[in-house]
């Protein structure tokens, strides 16, 4: 009867062990395991085939000006990515970076003012 008694002792030991690892072990496992499951559904679009999105292009409001004024090098984009467009004059009037660097060429022939946006749109087979 000590066999039987020795053979139940070993079997509640090892469901007790059991339990306490999958709950112990669960709650310890999530401070290292994600538990974030995203709810929404990625779209096959990519940023250049939308019509109505416009890139962030630093630019300046001012309330003597009808439109912004840019500050950066918009030679390398699509000015649809603009988000605005004025029907008399091109984007280059209201680019502030035109005139420094134009200023600033006087005196050094590489002079770079502002930034520079580009885009890369991607290729039509990919």
């Amino acid at each position: 009867s000590w066999v039987f008694s020795i053979l139940v002792i070993v079997v509640l030991t090892c469901v007790v062990n059991s339990i306490l690892v999958r709950t112990l072990g669960a709650s310890i496992l999530s401070y290292f395991k994600a538990s974030y499951k995203p709810q929404a559904v990625t779209a096959k679009q990519r940023f250049s085939e939308q019509s109505e999105i416009s890139a962030y292009v630093p630019m300046k409001c001012d309330p003597s000006f009808l439109f912004p004024l840019l500050l950066c090098d918009i030679s390398d984009i699509d000015t649809e990515l603009i988000g605005w467009e004025d029907a008399r004059n091109k984007y280059d009037f209201h680019n502030l970076s035109i005139d420094v660097i134009d200023e600033m060429k006087e005196d050094n022939e590489d002079a770079k003012c502002y930034c520079i946006l580009k885009h890369f749109p991607p290729k039509k087979n990919d």
